[in-house]
């Protein structure tokens, strides 16, 4: 099959879905594979739109002789270059998650529940109904040895309404 018969709605077909994802993930409506459809489908999108510029090169290279298309490209190069920069500090950003989920691992379960508005006892009692042992004195990381499916549950359990 020719190049050209399937990277050009490749490239739509992947940006469609790295869209509609992407707005889902901005509005926080991220159900289900909405997070790793549009990571994994980024990585097609990538190389569609390579396939897709191979087979159009020289219309491709013909936007660089626009004044327009140059500063659209120019603002897109810069805003790439600018997207790991923390615009508070101005240094490389970390990711805050791990951080916060590494502090909530570390603390006790009592301050949990307090942050959750729970007794220790109704926190408890949130966890045995999830199917998970704990008592008020442990910390999180002490149940769930690092397993990241069973940190994401205790917090369900106990930021759930």
């Amino acid at each position: 099959m020719k190049l050209r018969a399937w990277a050009t709605p490749l490239t739509i077909g992947s940006s469609l879905i790295v869209t509609i994802t992407g707005l889902m993930l901005f509005f926080h409506l991220s159900p289900g594979l909405t997070r790793p459809a549009h990571e994994w489908l980024g990585w097609v999108m990538a190389a569609a739109m390579i396939a897709h510029i191979a087979v159009n090169w020289r219309a491709f290279t013909g936007y660089f002789k626009r004044p327009v298309a140059l500063a659209i490209l120019g603002v897109s190069a810069l805003m790439m270059a600018l997207t790991p920069l923390d615009t508070v500090s101005g240094t490389s950003a970390a990711n805050p998650v791990p951080l916060v989920m590494g502090a909530m691992s570390r603390a006790p379960l009592t301050a949990l529940f307090d942050m959750a508005g729970l007794t220790p006892e109704e926190g408890v009692a949130k966890l045995a109904a999830q199917g998970i042992t704990a008592t008020s004195d442990q910390r999180m990381n002490e149940i769930t040895q690092g397993d990241r499916a069973v940190q994401s549950r205790i917090i369900a359990a106990l930021f759930a309404d």
